[in-house]
């Protein structure tokens, strides 16, 4: 590829447009390699600030999943300590309903022996 091509297509690419393209083809000669050396700087110029700004981006986003992490974990934990307390009541219930039916069955004990008295008393 001949050097005034390779200006040309880095002038276009180096956000110059079709007219830079078109003057650096038009100026193409002695000068061109200094064109060539003036295009790939621009374009390196603009390279350095895309990567700059993909960096930001990225230490932004990087920010942002460490924060959504850290509130994750915070969560987990909160749900943990949660079940952990809704199994504790759980059984509670469990042991409370289990008490509650042996009191029944010590109220209908009682009551049978009431009744039983009172039928020996009367007799």
């Amino acid at each position: 590829m001949n050097p005034t091509m390779l200006t040309t297509i880095l002038a276009v690419l180096g956000g110059g447009g079709l007219l830079t393209a078109f003057a650096v083809w038009r100026k193409a000669g002695p000068e061109s390699s200094q064109i060539l050396v003036d295009a790939a700087s621009g374009v390196v110029l603009i390279q350095k600030g895309v990567i700059d700004d993909l960096r930001a981006d990225m230490d932004v986003r990087d920010r942002r999943i460490d924060a959504i992490e850290a509130a994750l974990v915070d969560r987990d934990t909160r749900i943990k300590a949660l079940e952990a307390a809704l199994a504790e009541r759980d059984r509670e219930v469990h042991a409370t309903r289990a008490e509650n039916d042996e009191l029944r069955q010590r109220v209908k004990h009682l009551e049978a022996e009431v009744l039983e008295l009172k039928e020996n008393g009367n007799a």
